[in-house]
Order: C-alpha cells, then structure tokens, then sequence
C-alpha cells in the first residue's frame, strides 16, 4: 500500500508521513524537529502567559531582572582596529585558516595593500551578515 507523500512546512521537501501520523507536517530532519519543538514552546509560552496571571507576573520578573543583569554588564568589548585599514587585523594566535582566507584575499584583490584587502574583508563580512540576517542586498 502506497502512502501520499507530503511537503515539510520547515524546509519545503517532500517526505513520507508517519502511518500512524498520516496529518504530520514537518518532516523527521534535525533542523524541522528543532524548528517545530521551537514553535510548539512559543505557543504554550504564549497560551501560558495569557492565560495566567501568576506566570505573566513571574515572566515579566524574570525579564527584568535579565535586562537588569546585561545593563550592569555595559556594552560587549569591542575589539581593536587597525588605523586607517577598518578591520580586525589577523593576529599571529590566529589558525592557519585566517591566514589562508586573507592570502585568497590579496589573489582575489589583485594587491597586497592591507587597506584593499581591508576594504574586501569588510565588504565580504557585511554580505555574508545580510545573507545570513536574510536581509536583502542593497
């Protein structure tokens, strides 16, 4: 017997539904389980804080008293930038790895000039954080 396949609402590919669950909707991968476990928290988080009194007075305790801790701590350290070449230059603690993308950086350049190679790193960051943010580019 042939079961219909399905499409997962947390990545979109098909799969095929549990027998005994033939309504599920995300399939068995680690990333949609992780997902739908999210979602299944934010709406008893949600239903919980509505619908009592008590846990929405200790939930908004407990934020406050959160954002009293990271206000006490100030602002996260920012690290030191080189002058005129803004960015972090590879220190020599660095992995071989670090060194192997800012020489793949003077190929790509075409120079050796630390502030060229700067300006690439700094846009190739602000792309990869648009991308990964699923901000579109400009």
């Amino acid at each position: 017997m042939s079961m219909a396949h399905a499409y997962c609402r947390g990545c979109g590919r098909e799969f095929r539904p549990d027998r005994f669950n033939p309504d599920q909707m995300y399939c068995t991968r680690a990333v949609c389980v992780r997902e739908r476990k999210r979602l299944r928290q934010r709406e008893w988080h949600r239903r919980r804080y509505e619908g009592d009194p008590a846990f929405r007075a200790a939930a908004k305790a407990r934020t406050l008293a959160s954002r009293a801790r990271r206000k006490d701590r100030g602002p996260p350290p920012i690290p030191p930038v080189a002058p005129g070449l803004g960015f972090v230059p590879i220190s020599p603690e660095q992995t071989v790895l670090g060194h192997v993308l800012t020489g793949l950086a003077c190929q790509l350049v075409g120079s050796r000039d630390p502030a060229a190679v700067g300006g690439f790193l700094h846009a190739c960051e602000t792309q990869g954080r648009r991308l990964v943010g699923g901000r579109p580019e400009p």
